[in-house]
């Protein structure tokens, strides 16, 4: 059966659309900063309590919109030899645009750029891709030679930004994906939109800046996905690996395939029932070819699933989100450790309502690392996690984290 879902109810559950951020409450008179503090320390010795004996440190605090050091990250961190942290926010900075940042192992942040808006990019959504020189590699989802199309960019350590592409309406526009590499040094991305149907594209760019589209999505009478939000894992062979939101056969997304030739072709569309609806997250792919990921919405419990897709497109789901305490709305892709565990995060749900980290071992049983209270630590993580040699876990939350309602840089330390 064929899921009908109307434009408005898909923008419902995407993070950028439709998520709004809260402004901050104004508490005033000594008694009430004493009675929040008391309330914040509270909150977070039950969530260590609750998950697992888990411990996070909040590395930085954004400072808010009208800051100089950022606000409200949707991205994953990608961290350096030395331990530093890199990601970009949304909005702040010193034209509001938003930023590149590093924060060391100490907690002090760097903006290493600011963006206007303007020809550079705005508003960039995606994490970063390092080189060994140290460049660090990213899209916009605003700004542009095109104004709201966004741009493809490096930056190198000295902070210098080179536009490598201007996005526009025809070869794919406002990405929320980062990028990955080959080994001849090409990067490839996805945009959610423009392409040859207007419903997003995969793209491969040279560091030269030469622009190709490798596959345009939604060709009438092809049911191949469309809005391809999440971005891209590669294989040994050079295979190109990734979730769109919507589209495919059933009109609730799809797990696609495109072949070194660029040859494109659908491993699993979801049904918009238990077995998932709307996935937006970049998938992992293990040595067996299988393919993991999660949805926004669709399982037991309409909150959300942990889904396997093999080689041959068998889907199986490996957990439902929304029972008691559980997360719910796992907007973005997972992280797989050697042992075969997977961990993520969740934008809501959990003890306290305002998402959790969590770790899935290779039989499906989930563990509630931790879950954030909306207050110091922050609220809603909505960029995947980077997991280091120790198995530290660190990411960022959209929202709250000491009174600037901008987020967080986290790391979360657990037995």
């Amino acid at each position: 059966m064929t899921t009908q879902v109307s434009e408005e109810s898909k923008r419902s559950l995407l993070r950028k659309t439709s998520r709004l951020v809260m402004p901050a409450r104004v508490l005033s008179g000594l008694s009430a900063v004493v009675a929040a503090s008391a309330l914040a320390f509270f909150l977070l010795v039950m969530a260590s309590t609750v998950s697992a004996q888990s411990t996070l440190i909040t590395l930085h605090t954004f400072s808010g919109p009208s800051g100089d050091d950022g606000a409200n990250s949707y991205a994953p961190l990608v961290q350096d030899g030395a331990g530093n942290l890199y990601g970009t926010t949304a909005g702040g900075g010193a034209f509001h645009q938003g930023i590149v940042f590093r924060v060391d192992t100490s907690g002090n942040e760097t903006v290493l750029y600011d963006f206007t808006g303007g020809t550079d990019g705005g508003d960039p959504h995606s994490g970063l891709l390092l080189d060994a020189a140290g460049n660090l590699y990213g899209i916009t989802g605003g700004g542009g030679i095109f104004p709201g199309q966004g741009v493809v960019f490096k930056l190198d350590p000295s902070g210098v930004e080179t536009v490598l592409h201007a996005l526009t309406t025809t070869d794919g526009s406002g990405s929320a994906s980062g990028l990955i590499i080959d080994p001849s040094g090409n990067f490839y991305g996805t945009a959610e939109r423009g392409g040859a149907y207007d419903q997003g594209v995969v793209f491969k760019v040279d560091t030269l800046g030469n622009y190709s589209v490798v596959h345009s999505f939604g060709k009438r009478g092809v049911a191949d996905g469309s809005e391809p939000y999440a971005g891209l894992v590669r294989d040994a062979a050079g295979n190109l690996y990734g979730t769109t939101f919507g589209g495919g056969k059933y009109g609730a997304g799809t797990v696609y395939k495109i072949d070194a030739s660029g040859n494109a072709s659908v491993l699993y569309s979801f049904r918009g029932g238990s077995d998932g609806l709307f996935p937006s997250s970049s998938l992992v792919l293990d040595v067996a070819g299988n393919l993991y990921g999660t949805t926004d919405a669709g399982g037991a419990h309409n909150l959300g699933i942990v889904f396997k897709v093999s080689a041959s497109g068998k889907e199986k789901i490996l957990h439902s989100f929304g029972s008691t305490n559980d997360g719910a709305s796992p907007f973005v892709g997972l992280v797989k450790d050697e042992s075969g565990n997977l961990y993520g995060v969740t934008d809501g749900g959990g003890a306290y309502h305002h998402g959790t980290v969590f770790r899935l071992d290779n039989t499906g049983n989930e563990t509630v690392l931790y879950s954030f209270t909306g207050s110091s630590d922050g609220a809603r993580p909505e960029g995947a996690l980077w997991r280091d040699a120790a198995g530290n876990l660190y990411g960022t939350t959209l929202d709250r984290g000491s009174g600037h309602d901008a987020g967080t840089v986290f790391e979360l330390t657990f037995p």
